[in-house]
């Protein structure tokens, strides 16, 4: 009965542990392995739903761009066929940043890469350097003045611009303005970078303290080459009056009024920005109409700036590859690349305000223009 006894227990202590054994891993990873089942196959719902509704998004999106804006930027933009070297698609200098402001020439220089530039230099102030160069390893920053050293005088004028000037044939486009500040000492070199630009056929963007320079200047575009000025209401009724010499309100036929300014200032090209968006060199007018947003955030004017310069840097290097020589079509064309600009811009804070609302901030524009981009380059034309 010892005997007995002695083997029971063991036995008992044997079954209950595989009894344990049985219930805690072969039962428990069946129900395991039902429940890993049931979520990855809701997760993989889930997934498919997403992209559904991402596809939907997108082609909702890309319907709503114009087919004329389609169009043209398919036609300026290089292709993407694997034979280009490093910055053909698009060498980028913004001037500007000053010690008060360096949100301004990095939102300038971001946008310029975000549409599909693909090298971006910036002169800036030694102030404004240092925070520059911090927020992107993509910008490359070189201090062009000191505040403090700041003289006007002819040696030190011709000094500064020549940091940018010996530079210059590197470039496809050029922005002046972003952040700059309206510091009087700068406007002979903002006019000495217009003319080493227009010697070297390189297309400027003229922005927020570069539109103010010309105020001060308006001389400086008699013999400037291919610029485009983009004033909102202010700055545009400021320039008016500087340059047409008329103290009037701008009240009335707008597009009248940006086309006899373009003619004074012969024929470079206005981006009005407002409500809609006049688009002018004084001989070809367009409006861009696409919805934007109600938010008017700082900084949505500088980004604009960055996406110009790309546009008329694509549409100078499409007129020079086909060696037009009708001077009206290739004219035209900047008119176009500009409208193009502005479109892009407008329906990239359409959909950042769709999905942020209130909240919605220039760096969330940013990460749109890329979404903007690719579904024109993916839509039909």
């Amino acid at each position: 009965m010892k005997e007995q006894s002695c083997i029971l227990v063991p036995g008992t202590l044997g079954l209950g542990l595989a009894l344990f054994l049985y219930h805690r891993y072969f039962r428990g990873n069946r129900r395991k392995t039902r429940r890993c089942n049931g979520r990855c196959n809701v997760l993989e719902e889930r997934n498919s739903l997403n992209d559904l509704v991402q596809k939907r998004d997108s082609e909702l999106r890309s319907s709503y761009l114009k087919p004329e804006t389609i169009r043209i930027f398919k036609y300026i933009a290089p292709p993407m066929d694997f034979k280009s070297h490093k910055g053909q698609g698009g060498r980028i200098a913004v001037v500007g940043g000053s010690e008060d402001y360096t949100g301004a020439p990095y939102y300038a220089g971001m946008a310029a890469l975000k549409t599909g530039a693909e090298l971006l230099y910036m002169f800036a102030s030694a102030e404004a350097s240092p925070a520059l160069k911090v927020y992107s390893p993509e910008l490359m920053v070189t201090p062009f003045y000191r505040t403090s050293e700041c003289t006007g005088t002819d040696a030190w004028v011709s000094r500064t611009a020549s940091t940018i000037a010996k530079r210059i044939q590197r470039f496809h486009a050029i922005v002046i303005g972003p952040g700059l500040g309206r510091n009087k000492h700068l406007v002979p070199v903002v006019r000495n970078i217009l003319h080493e630009a227009a010697r070297a056929k390189i297309p400027t963007v003229l922005d927020a303290d570069g539109v103010w320079a010309v105020c001060q200047d308006p001389q400086m575009l008699s013999q400037a080459g291919m610029v485009v000025l983009t004033p909102n209401k202010v700055e545009f009724e400021k320039l008016y009056k500087s340059v047409m010499l008329a103290d009037r309100k701008l009240d009335g036929n707008l597009k009248a009024d940006v086309e006899s300014l373009c003619r004074k200032l012969n024929n470079v090209v206005i981006i009005r920005k407002g409500p809609s968006d006049i688009i002018s060199d004084g001989i070809v007018s367009l409006e861009c109409v696409e919805k934007g947003a109600p938010k008017r955030s700082g900084g949505i004017g500088d980004v604009l700036s960055g996406v110009t310069a790309t546009c008329i840097a694509w549409a100078q290097m499409k007129s020079s590859l086909s060696n037009k020589q009708d001077s009206k079509a290739s004219q035209k064309i900047f008119v176009h690349a500009a409208h193009c600009a502005c479109s892009i811009v407008r329906k990239a804070w359409e959909i950042t305000f769709s999905d942020c609302g209130r909240g919605s901030c220039v760096p969330d524009l940013l990460d749109k223009l890329g979404v903007v981009v690719k579904s024109i380059e993916a839509a039909a034309c």
